[in-house]
């Protein structure tokens, strides 16, 4: 059975490389690096590559995944015109969206600068 979100939910996000399909289903667990930070980082790849490999975790359809960790780096690597072969990525087998949705959170909470109600609203 396919994991991605049906017609009633809001829409995910979708990047289609080289005819891999990679959804951002979490992409709104947390605020988004603000525009400086994203600049910063963008910089960053084009100076020494994708340094931390983005995780996937499969969907349930061949060559369908689930952006876990690296949306900004995936955004970016796009931008550039990055091959599928010249982005670094790891994968995980998850079977549950709140496995998958737990994971992508204890990755990304712990590297943000989050204020205190940031967190408070992550209920963490």
């Amino acid at each position: 059975m396919e994991d991605i979100p049906n017609t009633n939910e809001p829409t995910v996000e979708t990047f289609v490389i080289e005819g891999w399909t990679l959804y951002l289903t979490y992409k709104d667990l947390l605020p988004p690096l603000t525009s400086d930070e994203f600049e910063a980082l963008r910089a960053d790849i084009q100076e020494r590559g994708i340094m931390v490999p983005i995780l996937l975790s499969q969907t349930g359809q061949d060559r369908h995944y689930h952006v876990l960790d690296g949306q900004h780096r995936l955004r970016i690597a796009v931008e550039l015109g990055l091959l599928w072969r010249d982005i670094p990525k790891t994968y995980r087998n998850l079977i549950t969206d709140d496995e998958r949705r737990q994971l992508a959170l204890d990755l990304n909470v712990k590297r943000r600068h989050l204020t205190p109600e940031q967190l408070r609203d992550l209920a963490l």
